[in-house]
């Protein structure tokens, strides 16, 4: 986690603008990289799609392909899992929390402030 494609960071400050406690799970994941782009089944399970995301789909999509071109990601092979899970989960947290940490001290304060709380 935050080695990848996805911005976490400005992912996470999002969320903190909502009304409501967001609750996320880190899960590993060391399968394909691939995002069928073109795969109308694929596309099926975003309905809410626009044509303005689809050119950022298919850049997300293009930088995967040039990362797993260049070697900087691969998918792991099934059998080796088990052993790495773990691991890559606990990294993942930590990552996770240091990309929190980081957080601009307004969205912070924004955050603890609407659930009634005082800055720390």
């Amino acid at each position: 986690m935050g080695a990848g494609d996805a911005d976490f960071a400005a992912i996470l400050a999002r969320l903190a603008t909502l009304e409501r406690t967001v609750h996320l799970s880190v899960e590993a994941h060391g399968g394909s990289f691939a995002i069928p782009i073109f795969d109308p089944t694929f596309l099926a399970r975003f309905p809410d799609l626009t044509a303005t995301e689809f050119p950022r789909l298919i850049a997300l999509a293009r930088r995967g392909e040039q990362r797993t071109g260049a070697g900087e990601v691969a998918p792991i092979d099934r059998a080796d899992w088990p052993r790495l899970a773990e691991q890559r989960v606990s990294q993942d947290i930590e990552s996770l929390k240091q990309i929190v940490a980081r957080k601009p001290a307004t969205t912070t304060r924004t955050t603890q402030q609407r659930r009634g709380g005082v800055p720390r």
